[in-house]
């Protein structure tokens, strides 16, 4: 290892899951990749009157600085944060810098499904490879796994599906009878990047047909398919935003 030690930082939004990532890495880093001043690093931004913002951090040079970033609004505000942070950082002398993505920005914007429309999600990582030269990406149960294949070289994936599985066998069933229980994905897109889980804690399956017809946020829900009569419902999904597909998704299965 040519680095001398582990810095993380976190742009707004994410602050409160960079302080536990760094409660972990102080349980389980040597001694010698742990900075004196502290595994968080501190970030201070500084908002002109022309609204052009400006990133100071702490020293960084010769340290594997990892920095989380997850998509919480105003997502555009933020975004031009981490790109003012990486820019503090590439100016700074670290050794190398690993980007993680719980919720990366725009990633449902992957692919062109209409005519003229745009696609930020290769663009913007195409930004991050060939402006910034970041070149280790993690990615937290993207929206869809082609995503990584955006990023030169190919990003990491990762799964919180086995927490949640953990939970489930271990809290939420000493409320729950197992046998009274069943998983319902959001949709058959949810069914497919997820059914892991229903294995993993033994649960039958049922998913909830859905149509988008004009691509936007508002589906058509047809019909739920599986059994669920009688059972306590997990409903998994991966976003929610106003909330109104999910209350549709309940009174359906009631």
């Amino acid at each position: 290892m040519g680095f001398r030690a582990v810095k993380v930082f976190a742009t707004t939004g994410s602050e409160e899951l960079a302080q536990n990532v760094c409660r972990a890495l102080e349980r389980r880093l040597p001694a010698n990749l742990q900075p004196t001043e502290g595994l968080l690093g501190k970030v201070e931004i500084t908002r002109f009157s022309n609204d052009n913002l400006m990133a100071k951090i702490d020293n960084v040079r010769g340290h594997f600085v990892v920095i989380i970033h997850t998509q919480v609004p105003p997502v555009n505000d933020h975004l031009i944060e981490l790109f003012t942070l990486l820019d503090a950082i590439e100016n700074s002398g670290a050794e190398d810098v690993l980007l993680v993505f719980p919720y990366m920005p725009y990633a449902r914007s992957d692919r062109k499904n209409q005519p003229r429309i745009s696609t930020m999600a290769p663009r913007l990582a195409h930004i991050f490879v060939n402006s910034f030269g970041i070149r280790r990406v993690l990615l937290l149960d993207p929206h869809d796994g082609h995503t990584k294949h955006f990023f030169t070289p190919a990003a990491d994936e990762i799964s919180a599906l086995y927490l949640l599985a953990d939970y489930i066998k271990t809290q939420f069933f000493l409320e729950k009878k197992k046998e009274e229980c069943a998983i319902v994905f959001a949709d058959a897109g949810a069914a497919k990047r997820f059914g892991h889980l229903a294995h993993l804690v033994s649960l039958p399956v049922a998913y909830i047909d859905k149509d988008r017809p004009d691509n936007g946020e508002n589906p058509d829900i047809k019909k739920v398919v599986g059994d669920v009569r009688g059972k306590f419902c997990i409903l998994i999904d991966d976003e929610i935003l106003t909330g109104g597909t999910v209350i549709g998704d309940t009174k359906i299965l009631l």
